[in-house]
């Protein structure tokens, strides 16, 4: 028997194995630590095993029996119990280890249940044991081989125990033990103090399945009842009949009630008491080291539902004298022999493989008599109804009848169980806790080696609650498992199914992974990539390679973001055509994407100009569902506004009428978004583009209503959402009527929003000439230039026929200042730019011809002119400007100057001339150089009469201009020296018509006129090269003087001459 020292080692051991307690843990339970139990037994019961003993053994040989605790520290002769049990073939005959008369009979497993942790193991020499029939030369020490002799001089009726036999007091005997003796081989011969039953012999057959209930009082019993029976008739297990241990209908007596005297010689008169006294003096503990608890009152009475203890089950299920039946007990030499010798180690059983001596086989308990006849057996706490069998249903129970190897397999089944559910298998069994059925069926179970969860659904509807099993628990004992190991099921199973498994899980994970990674990673990433290429290729204008990219990327993966961003820079490349097709395919992924549909109605209304398209596109995609939808309405309301001033712009000036009703229609959409979202920022920009289109088309002033717009969007600067555009368009509205106010802030706020916008500089082009600051006013027609030409190049669309208009107005004002600055030849190219955007606009029909646009020509003209002396050309470029409807004095002057002038023209047209000059002096008073041109073209006609006439304004206008000058210094100031040439050549020519006239018509009055004319003439010729210090006249003579001696004095070889040169500029005074 293995010491406490060991005990303690196994449960260490075995707490160890498998990790339990941390795999419990993570179940939420806790691992059961049992006790130590207590060593000994119980004095008592001790006591009143020694004393039975004593008193069989002085009745059969005089010689004094060892007492229970000698016993147990006898080394048996066989081995230990588990070698023991591992021999024992319950299917055969000779399956019980019992030997025939004189033979020793192993009984040291009837003593598995107690405690014997106290009792040394060590083996007891082969001298020590007495011989047959001999007392023990220590009563202490008494083994089980003296035991066993013991028992079998008491089988074999050597022994005289009727002396005090005869004085036992009256026992009743329990029904069918009449002929154990012969069936035990106790011997031929028995004491007739006792004569044998009149009933005939009960059929040993019944079910052992309460071995686990053997108790230590049991053995006491049983001492008892052979001490009782031993002078009997032949005493056999051929007559013996379970059905004489089926449960009496009255009370049987007990055969200890009587009780022992405290001494060492057995009196049968005197009283031991009651066993059930023994057991209330025992011990509380269990004194087996599992707390395993064998089952059956002590005093062979039903245990109660007080004392915890389950009662016996019934003999009639016993099969035991089939066990007995061949042969009976004549192999137990053979038996005991095969004890000596040294067990194989495969079939050694010890506590090492996780078998414990606490287990008892079901349906092989021994059992008293009086277990049995005991009534009042409390029946078992009602089952819950998921556990209850149902209603009608019979249950059939196998009878529990074992094989050696049925024992086995019982065993490496309950073994292979985790440890709770092996612990609950055992408190069933051992507590006799649930039916017999129950019991039955679960002992079967473990033989048929089913499943541990099947076990422990059934032991879970005994205990009444969840037994739980580990996923995937297995245990075998060692030996099992060596012998298993070599076999091909090992091998596969626990070698080439492992690596299958592992090559399967890698190659299913693997899979899995690339299946995943291919599909969730791979083309995704792919696609991303791939997207991002032909996102490169629309950058760089590739638009047929972009869209390969796309389509080859959308195979891969579909990404909605880069549909909108192929959108858009569709839209910012001016691709609009390819834009609204991608938005085409959103809409047809997405039906109910609204801002794709918000930003292709914007393309269409403010790219493209396809506003009956967007208000379709709006209709249907939102508003058609969403009537009231914001950001839709606000875009209905900003496509109306657009569609108003686009049909403004059309070549034939628009239909006026339908005009109108846009207009009327975007002020009831804005009704509508006033009434339903309030006064908000969307709203109030909107209402101020209205006003502004609204003036532009009816010519109504609403500037009043248009400021306060302003001020709204100034006080809440920081959280209105103006667009750049609406306040460019505000600013230029204010600038227009001269407002000073709010127009610096709002083309800052502009500008901190969108500086390529190309009509926030021209705006701030505008407010810097209306504040008078030219430089800063050059700087913002630079910028407004530069937008325009980006805008131009990148979209054509977007290069509306108000935007090119702006764009050829700011070329041209550019074009003056450059010009002002001395910069001829950028401004010659600016101009040229200018000329061929405007052409192009009236090719493509985009607006009519104007005056502010001819001026383009003009311009070039002028600087042919003025700089490069290239009169031809400049004829040229005033013409185009006057084809264009664009015409000055200054121009005409100059054209008429070219036509007059022989060496510009190279072919003189005075007539052209004289229509032009005339045409330069309607508009306003004519200058003093148009005058002089007029005459001087006049006389060269010979309209000599008018020719004097405009003489004669122009020397009245210089002798006005001198008479308001005090004194006039010619000498000396430019302007006073310009008066007075000029008035000495009107004189000369005014002197010279009238002389033509004179000798047309005869009047001498007309040449006395003409003669006053050339001295006076020459007389401020005189005044303006006189020397002004020494006075003296100059060498030099003008026309008037030589006109003069020619009147007085005629030659042939001259003639009246005038000063036929014109100033090539109109404008006094140069």
């Amino acid at each position: 028997m293995p010491q406490l020292r060991d005990i303690e080692e196994f449960k260490t051991s075995l707490q160890q194995l498998g990790d339990e307690a941390r795999i419990l843990e993570q179940w939420g339970e806790t691992a059961v630590d049992d006790p130590l139990p207590v060593q000994g037994i119980s004095e008592d019961l001790a006591a009143l095993m020694s004393d039975s003993l004593e008193a069989v053994s002085d009745s059969a040989d005089a010689a004094e029996p060892p007492s229970p605790e000698q016993l147990l520290d006898a080394d048996s002769a066989g081995g230990d119990f588990t070698d023991f049990l591992d021999t024992m073939k319950l299917d055969e005959p000779d399956a019980l280890p019992l030997s025939a008369a004189g033979e020793e009979a192993d009984v040291s497993g009837l003593f598995n249940g107690l405690d014997t942790a106290d009792y040394q193991d060590e083996p007891v020499a082969a001298d020590t044991i007495p011989p047959d029939g001999a007392a023990s030369p220590d009563a202490g020490e008494f083994s089980l081989d003296a035991m066993d002799a013991a028992l079998a001089d008491f089988g074999s009726g050597d022994a005289d125990l009727s002396g005090e036999s005869t004085a036992l007091p009256e026992i009743p005997e329990p029904a069918g033990f009449e002929d154990l003796s012969g069936e035990f081989g106790l011997g031929d011969e028995v004491s007739p103090a006792t004569e044998p039953p009149s009933e005939p012999p009960p059929d040993v057959s019944a079910d052992f399945s309460d071995l686990a209930d053997f108790a230590p009082s049991d053995l006491a019993e049983l001492a008892i009842d052979a001490a009782a029976t031993v002078a009997g008739d032949d005493f056999g297990m051929a007559d013996f009949d379970a059905t004489d241990l089926a449960e009496p209908t009255g009370e049987v007596p007990d055969p200890l009630s009587a009780t022992l005297p405290d001494s060492d010689v057995f009196d049968p008169t005197a009283d031991f008491g009651t066993v059930d006294d023994a057991v209330a003096a025992s011990p509380a503990e269990p004194d087996d080291f599992d707390s395993f608890d064998l089952g059956g009152g002590v005093d062979g009475t039903a245990a109660s539902a007080d004392d915890g203890l389950p009662s016996l089950p019934d003999l009639d299920d016993l099969a035991f004298g089939e066990a007995l039946g061949k042969g009976g007990l004549d192999d137990l030499d053979h038996q005991l022999e095969a004890l000596d010798k040294p067990s194989p180690e495969a079939e050694n059983f010890s506590i090492d493989n996780s078998w414990g001596n606490d287990f008892n086989i079901p349906g092989f308990e021994m059992k008293t008599p009086g277990d049995a006849a005991k009534p009042g057996k409390p029946t078992a706490a009602r089952e819950p109804e998921a556990f209850r069998p149902k209603a009608g249903d019979a249950p059939i129970v196998k009878p529990v009848d074992l094989s050696e190897e049925q024992v086995d397999a019982l065993q490496d089944s309950l073994l292979a169980y985790p440890l709770n559910l092996r612990l609950a298998i055992e408190d069933m069994l051992a507590n006799d806790k649930g039916t017999t059925e129950q019991q039955a069926e679960l002992v079967w179970m473990l033989v048929d080696g089913r499943s541990a969860r099947d076990a422990a659904h059934l032991v879970s509807r005994v205990f009444k609650r969840t037994i739980h099993v580990p996923a995937g628990y297995e245990k075998r004992t060692g030996a099992a498992l060596e012998a298993e190991k070599g076999s091909l099921a090992w091998i596969f199973r626990h070698s080439i199914l492992p690596a299958l498994q592992v090559i399967l899980l890698v190659a299913a994970g693997l899979g899995a992974l690339a299946f995943l990674g291919y599909n969730f990673a791979f083309r995704p990433l792919y696609a991303n990539h791939i997207y991002s290429q032909g996102y490169e290729q629309l950058e760089a204008g590739n638009y047929p390679q972009s869209r390969s990219y796309f389509e080859r990327a959308d195979r891969y993966w579909i990404f909605k973001t880069w549909y909108y961003r192929y959108a858009a820079g569709y839209v910012d490349q001016a691709q609009y055509e390819r834009a609204a097709e991608m938005y085409k395919f959103i809409m047809l992924r997405w039906p109910g994407e609204k801002q794709a549909a918000l930003d292709w109605a914007r393309m269409e209304s403010g790219k493209r100009f396809r506003f009956a398209e967007a208000e379709r596109i709006l209709q249907e995609y939102i508003l058609r569902n969403d009537y009231f939808h914001r950001d839709a309405l606000l875009l209905t309301v900003l496509n109306y506004l657009n569609w108003a001033d686009f049909e403004e712009q059309d070549y034939d000036g628009g239909n006026q009428t339908q005009i109108a009703e846009l207009l009327e229609k975007a002020r009831l959409q804005l009704a509508s978004l006033m009434e339903n979202y309030g006064q908000q920022d969307g709203y109030l920009e909107l209402f101020g583009l209205y006003l502004i289109r609204a003036e532009r088309f009816s010519g109504t002033n609403n500037l009043r209503m248009v400021l306060p717009v302003a001020s709204y969007y100034l006080a809440n600067s920081g959280r209105s959402d103006f667009s750049a555009d609406t306040l460019a368009e505000i600013a230029a509205y204010l600038i227009m009527h001269g407002q000073r106010d709010y127009v610096a802030e709002l083309l800052q706020a502009a500008n901190g929003l969108d500086e390529m916008l190309p009509e926030l500089h021209t705006a701030t082009a505008a407010w810097y000439k209306l504040i008078n600051m030219p430089e800063r006013e050059r700087g913002a027609l630079e910028n407004a230039v530069f937008t325009y030409r980006r805008l131009a190049e990148t979209d054509a669309f977007g290069m509306t026929p108000r935007r090119q208009q702006n764009f050829i107005r700011s070329m041209i004002r550019l074009s003056e200042m450059r010009k002002e600055a001395g910069e001829f030849l950028d401004t010659e190219a600016l101009l040229v730019e200018a000329v061929s955007e405007y052409e192009r606009a009236l090719e493509g029909r985009r607006f009519r011809p104007a005056a502010e646009f001819g001026m383009a020509y003009s311009h070039l003209g002028d600087l042919y002119y003025e700089v490069h002396g290239r009169f031809p050309e400049a004829l040229e470029w005033y013409r185009q400007a006057e084809a264009n409807f664009y015409h000055t004095e200054r121009t005409d002057y100059r054209r008429g100057y070219i036509y007059y002038d022989a060496y510009a023209s190279g072919t003189r047209n005075y007539p052209r001339a004289l229509e032009l000059f005339y045409r330069a002096g309607l508009d306003a008073e004519a200058s003093p150089y148009l005058l002089l041109a007029t005459g001087n073209t006049l006389y060269q006609r010979g309209d000599w009469f008018a020719a004097q006439a405009y003489y004669g304004m122009l020397r009245a206008r210089i002798q006005q201009a001198l008479a308001q000058i005090t004194m006039p210094r010619p000498q000396e100031q430019e302007i006073h020296n310009e008066l007075v040439d000029l008035l000495m050549v009107a004189l000369n020519n005014q002197g010279a018509a009238m002389y033509r006239i004179s000798q047309r018509m005869g009047d001498p009055a007309k040449r006395a006129e003409a003669m006053y004319a050339f001295s006076e003439s020459a007389r401020y010729w005189d005044s303006l090269s006189r020397d002004q210090v020494s006075m003296r006249r100059s060498e030099t003579r003008n026309l008037g003087y030589l006109n003069l001696d020619f009147v007085l004095h005629p030659s042939r070889a001259i003639d009246i001459g005038i000063y036929p040169e014109i100033p090539s500029d109109m404008h006094f005074p140069q």
